[in-house]
């Protein structure tokens, strides 16, 4: 769901061609799910508290920098 309204709007709103959406994001639904894996963790630790409060999100960004965004990222680093 996620990938048709970000690419529908690239495509509407900012005028991109299919091929140029391709070319900028070549692996957006492994994107897509590194990022969504990232926001679960969020709400998690949110969750932990009664105030839905987090004081700190670090070893979260680490431990996904570490593990699923790098090699996504490295990916579309390769093609710029």
């Amino acid at each position: 769901m996620f990938r048709q309204v970000f690419v529908r709007s690239l495509l509407s709103y900012v005028g991109l061609s299919c091929d140029t959406v391709e070319q900028m994001f070549p692996c957006l639904d492994q994107l897509i799910s590194v990022h969504r894996a990232l926001l679960r963790s969020f709400i998690v630790r949110q969750q932990l508290r009664p105030d839905r409060s987090v004081d700190d999100v670090g070893d979260l960004l680490v431990k996904q920098v570490s593990t699923g965004m790098r090699s996504s990222y490295a990916d579309i680093v390769v093609i710029f």
